[in-house]
């Protein structure tokens, strides 16, 4: 390792510091924090595709229903998104509270995976501020869609990196 060798100079000592914290960062896994309805119908796409993709990355992934916390919601919900690395949106149904959050998430600058349902909108269109973002569209949780948003969470923590 670099910082293995005999140093000289403070400023070789600063240079060595720096790449032993990057190196430490490198190893820490990544934060996933999940907006989605949190309702029964949900509880599939997350088990069966979210959960297996992300933490098979070795990544951590949040979901607020899922942790025991006590307090409010909506500052549990701001310091789950504030502290992620990434977040991981499901827009079925365009429901208020995750466009609410999507958008609090975007403001911070957090990398967006975006998850949408065919058909779920019953024609609705995508609001446009939204329909530029790429997302990964499904018919149903397979093992199609873990791969998907595996290589969409890989390239968020390779863009990371």
């Amino acid at each position: 390792f670099e910082w293995e060798k005999p140093l000289s100079a403070t400023k070789e000592i600063d240079a060595r510091i720096d790449i032993m914290i990057q190196a430490l960062f490198k190893e820490l896994p990544r934060r996933a924090f999940v907006i989605m309805p949190y309702a029964a119908e949900f509880d599939t796409l997350y088990e069966l595709v979210i959960h297996p993709a992300i933490t098979g990355l070795r990544h951590e992934v949040h979901r607020l229903d899922r942790m025991d916390q006590a307090g409010k919601i909506i500052e549990q919900i701001e310091k789950g998104i504030a502290t992620a690395d990434y977040c991981i949106v499901v827009l079925d149904e365009l429901r208020h509270n995750v466009l609410y959050e999507m958008g609090f998430a975007h403001a911070l600058g957090k990398p967006l995976i975006i998850i949408l349902s065919k058909g779920t909108l019953n024609g609705a269109r995508v609001p446009f501020d939204i329909s530029t973002f790429s997302r990964i569209e499904y018919e149903r949780p397979n093992a199609e869609m873990v791969k998907k948003l595996a290589r969409a969470a890989r390239k968020v923590d390779a863009n990371l990196r």
